[in-house]
């Protein structure tokens, strides 16, 4: 990464990690403006846009960070957690299953998993 764009990226981890979401956003999406083709700026800002209740945004995100990079599971997981926050429990689900099948033992994607099959039987496992 270059200078800048190294900058935006750790200040918007660090805004991130102190409950500042649209502070991140804003840095991961000038990191987006400079790189766009940086898988973990478009996976961070989706984690800002969905820490900040902005579902729709957030899947958009993890969707542009699974096109770049196919086998991030995190993406899969976090995406499937949008989906189930919007009530689009077949699309959690099914992005779960793909985390899984990249990391088997994703206690994440497993657990959350399970949890709509049960609270829903008429979903497809």
């Amino acid at each position: 990464m270059e200078t800048k764009i190294e900058e935006y990226f750790e200040k918007g981890i660090e805004f991130g990690i102190a409950g500042e979401h649209e502070k991140a956003i804003d840095c991961f999406s000038r990191v987006i403006e400079l790189n766009p083709e940086l898988t973990e700026a478009y996976y961070n800002r989706g984690t800002a846009y969905g820490e900040s209740r902005q579902y729709e945004k957030a899947i958009k995100d993890f969707s542009k960070a699974i096109k770049l990079n196919p086998k991030n599971v995190d993406a899969y997981t976090n995406r499937g957690t949008a989906y189930s926050d919007l009530g689009q429990y077949q699309n959690a689900i099914d992005n779960y299953n793909k985390a899984i099948e990249l990391d088997p033992y994703n206690q994440t994607a497993i657990n959350n998993k399970n949890i709509w099959l049960e609270d829903h039987p008429e979903l497809k496992p």
